[in-house]
């Protein structure tokens, strides 16, 4: 087994790095709202010696830190001149995103210093338009809800309870629309599209 060897000194938040040298930060350009994200910190040992290094990242939307990502293994001892991709997730908030990504180093004095950072920006997906899954019609004659449309005079009224997922597969209720008979045979089969303007 080699030895780990500590460098000493103190630790550089700027560029370019000392010890732990991020290479580049991979994540999607763009998530939905729930959605896991992946995230992986490409670091490299430039020191002469074999030393430990780390990774940690933090979600922010706008000025508020309201995550962080979780890395299954955030530190590892690397030879000098190898590098090593560590990977993480979280979830994605209802909001752009900035991911901090921090390299550090582990010293003689038996703390983690950091090294470097990085940001990269994800966007958040705008859910304007949904897939139906499911459509539940509002039958006033029983006073419940029905799965095919009920028999309605033309130009009056239906309530249509619509549940759709999202892209990355989670459902959400969009609460219950007001929508004219002439709008009903646009909603029959999975696939179609609903813009917000028929529901208000």
């Amino acid at each position: 087994m080699q030895a780990t060897i500590f460098p000493q000194g103190i630790s550089a938040i700027a560029a370019p790095a000392l010890y732990a040298d991020i290479l580049a930060v991979f994540a999607p350009t763009e998530a939905n709202a729930g959605e896991q994200v992946t995230v992986k910190v490409h670091i490299k040992n430039i020191y002469t010696s074999r030393i430990s290094v780390k990774t940690s990242a933090i979600i922010f939307v706008g000025t508020d830190a309201v995550d962080s990502v979780v890395f299954p293994t955030d530190w590892i001892d690397l030879d000098p001149g190898i590098s090593y991709q560590f990977e993480g997730y979280f979830t994605m908030p209802n909001g752009n995103v900035r991911l901090h990504a921090v390299s550090y180093w582990y010293g003689a004095d038996g703390n983690w210093h950091i090294d470097e950072t990085m940001d990269v920006y994800i966007a958040l997906v705008e859910a304007l338009l949904a897939e139906f899954t499911r459509v539940r019609y509002w039958d006033a004659s029983i006073g419940q809800y029905v799965s095919e449309p009920p028999t309605v005079q033309i130009g009056s009224e239906v309530g249509a309870d619509f549940i759709v997922e999202n892209v990355s597969g989670q459902s959400l209720d969009i609460g219950l629309c007001r929508l004219s008979r002439s709008y009903l045979p646009s909603l029959h089969g999975l696939g179609r599209r609903l813009l917000p303007a028929q529901c208000q």
